[in-house]
């Protein structure tokens, strides 16, 4: 027993090693445009993951583990075999010495392949730039920080009512390379179809989007990000379980104030990932989410798909809700987010054609097919005249190898269009913007005017003053972002 407990314990290093590099492997391969901070937050705050990925990743790190520990003992054997001695040759005070590195020594083999592991890990995902960031402080949000329940937002007499629409993963890469995108063949011709006639903010002089900026590369943080004007950041010692922004004051708020009723539809949990309390503390949103659905009836108690039930149900249940509440005698902000073009490859139901060879391109394909549908019945409805409906990616795909053969100088961006603004835009075009701008400019569209044009981090894109990124450069402003901050802790998230 003792021997079989000494050979696991010299075993250890290498089982480490093996399974934490086929576990990092896996996740650069499927997750693009991920930070280290994003894993820490999923790691130790994300309950409720989507059960298909969960599977994946374990038999992909189960399975590659177990051949990575078989490599290594294999080469380990070789090297034993051989009559090559590796020998490392140092001095110690006044006496000379030597280790015999290879072919005997099998424990410094596998430290040395658990510390080659280890250094992967920590340069692919910037994990020393994390620990470097978060040692260093920043006055930033002191400097630029504008508290939106601190300007003077005045709206019209007759409010627009809002329905903003984030879509998941959705990028202007995906349009054609004649417009703007980096496709010979647009995959979303119908969202091309929409930004070119409508409002449409572009970082180029054509189709165009949002630039991906720190603490807004996934859903929670962009959903944040977008409605408040911050970057999303946690502290790992809170006591809640998820950030919940004590401090801010966001889009829901101000619209509650005015006496807007707050909706957010998906087609997951909403529980998932803090969204809930996110919604429900910042505008008292009436939540229908995956469990609400089952609640009422709408699904099967046992009914689940990709993430909770499919994106053809979630419009079919955004429409009869919308035909609720637009007799209601009230202006509403009606928020709902997309799920079928998640990675990995994506949704397809039985509606959705199968034009391409990979089944990503099918699903964003489909996505693009319901939305413009899902538009098209809503400019049908009386209630059209007097809404702005905003249609927006959440962040870039995470899809591994999607865009493998694009132009390697094209920047990718997040795709947005707005219809039927109450305001016309100054410059909308060749504009450095994040995902913090769509704060003011949301609240813009709606024909409010806004007080030195900025709120949060983010401005108002429909006048003529410079967004942050724009003023003080995209490099320093995400630099700023990921250092360690006094204010946003103590004043924005509220933990003194």
């Amino acid at each position: 027993m003792k021997e079989k407990l000494k050979k696991i314990i010299k075993l250890l290093p290498l089982i480490i090693s093996s399974y934490g590099m086929a576990l990092t492997i896996y996740m650069r391969i499927v997750f693009m445009n991920v930070d280290f901070e994003q894993l820490l937050f999923s790691a130790l705050k994300i309950k409720g993951m989507s059960l298909s990925g969960i599977y994946q990743g374990t038999f992909f790190t189960v399975l590659g583990g177990s051949l990575l520990l078989g490599a290594y003992l294999f080469i380990y054997k070789l090297v034993k075999k051989s009559k090559k001695n590796i020998i490392l040759k140092f001095e110690k005070g006044n006496k000379k010495r030597q280790i015999k590195l290879f072919p005997f020594k099998f424990k410094y083999y596998s430290i040395c392949i658990l510390i080659v592991s280890l250094i992967y890990f920590l340069v692919d995902f910037g994990v020393i730039k994390y620990i470097v960031d978060n040692l260093t402080k920043t006055s930033f949000y002191e400097k630029y920080y504008v508290d939106a329940s601190k300007i003077s937002l005045s709206f019209p007499e007759n409010k627009q009512n809002l329905i903003y629409i984030f879509l998941e993963s959705m990028e202007t890469t995906n349009a054609s390379i004649k417009n703007g995108g980096a496709l010979n063949e647009s995959i979303i011709p119908n969202l091309e179809y929409i930004a070119l006639n409508n409002d449409h903010f572009s970082n180029t002089d054509k189709l165009g989007g949002m630039l991906r900026t720190y603490g807004t590369s996934y859903t929670v943080a962009s959903l944040v990000s977008q409605t408040s004007g911050i970057s999303y950041r946690f502290s790992i010692d809170e006591d809640e379980e998820y950030p919940t922004f004590k401090g801010l004051t966001t889009i829901g708020d101000i619209l509650l104030k005015e006496g807007y009723k707050n909706y957010f539809m998906l087609g997951s949990d909403s529980q998932y990932a803090g969204r809930k309390d996110y919604f429900l503390n910042h505008g008292n949103y009436e939540i229908f989410d995956y469990n609400e659905a089952k609640k009422q009836g709408l699904i099967d108690e046992d009914y689940y798909v990709w993430w909770g039930y499919e994106d053809l149900k979630l419009y079919s249940f955004a429409k009869e809700k919308l035909l609720e509440i637009s007799k209601r005698n009230e202006p509403f902000n009606f928020t709902m987010l997309t799920v079928d073009t998640h990675f990995i490859g994506g949704y397809m139901d039985e509606k959705c054609e199968l034009k391409y060879e990979d089944d990503y391109s099918n699903a964003i394909s489909c996505s693009d097919k319901k939305v413009y549908e899902f538009i098209e019945w809503i400019k049908k409805q009386e209630f059209y005249e007097n809404t702005t409906i905003v249609i927006v990616g959440d962040h870039l795909t995470m899809q591994s190898n999607f865009y493998k053969d694009i132009d390697k100088n094209y920047d990718r961006v997040i795709y947005n269009a707005i219809i039927n603004s109450r305001v016309n835009s100054v410059h909308s075009k060749n504009r450095n913007f994040g995902a913090m701008d769509m704060f003011p400019t949301t609240l813009a569209a709606l024909g409010v005017k806004i007080e030195g044009e900025r709120l949060g981090l983010g401005t108002n894109l429909y006048s003529n003053k410079k967004t942050l990124i724009e003023e003080l450069g995209y490099d320093y402003f995400n630099d700023e972002l990921a250092k360690k901050s006094k204010f946003y802790k103590e004043k924005i998230l509220g933990n003194y």
